[in-house]
């Protein structure tokens, strides 16, 4: 059973749409001011070349992909397995390190215990947040969240929970007790 996660908003698209083109407007930049690709091709700087527009060009290619999974992430429920499937931090979890009776539906606004710390692993965009974090209250987290208001949370038996932005958690929630006392 798939659930998808709650699409990205305008804001948060803008955002890394911009983090997106500033690589590349910075290696146009330092391209242009420098002589242009002639200058480095002359020198044979290939260092220099891959440095000042190869690594931009990643940068943004991954910023992109992140703006792309945004509107394409969702949870997927199998028989035996909570398939994860967001931008680089996707993961198959199986239905048995998973907590069930412990998994309950927050609004990350108002809760307290369920607030994001430290960024260890991950992006943190204005609406968007993805990958690792330190919760607030202890632990760790693995997230995927673009509404604060509607969240799944999914205690796991390591100590670590997943925090997920769903349109209807609690439905998610059930079909997850639903598929583990199976």
């Amino acid at each position: 059973m798939r659930f998808p996660i709650i699409p990205i908003d305008a804001t948060a698209s803008t955002v890394l749409a911009l983090l997106a083109a500033l690589p590349l407007a910075i290696s146009v930049f330092i391209v242009a001011s420098g002589g242009g690709p002639a200058r480095y091709f002359a020198s044979q700087s290939w260092i220099s070349l891959a440095l000042s527009v190869g690594l931009p060009v990643l940068v943004t290619l991954l910023l992109v992909y992140f703006l792309y999974g945004g509107y394409r992430s969702s949870v997927t429920i199998t028989e035996d397995a909570l398939e994860f499937s967001v931008p680089v931090y996707g993961r198959s979890i199986p239905l048995d390190t998973i907590e069930p009776a412990s998994a309950r539906v927050v609004n990350m606004r108002t809760e307290r215990e369920v607030q994001l710390g430290l960024r260890t692993n991950g992006l943190g965009s204005l609406g968007y947040s993805l990958g690792w974090f330190r919760l607030a209250g202890g632990g760790k987290a693995l997230v995927a969240l673009t509404d604060r208001s509607s969240v799944a949370s999914l205690p796991l038996s390591d100590g670590t929970t997943v925090l997920v932005s769903l349109e209807d958690p609690a439905a998610f929630i059930q079909a997850l007790q639903a598929a583990r006392a199976n």
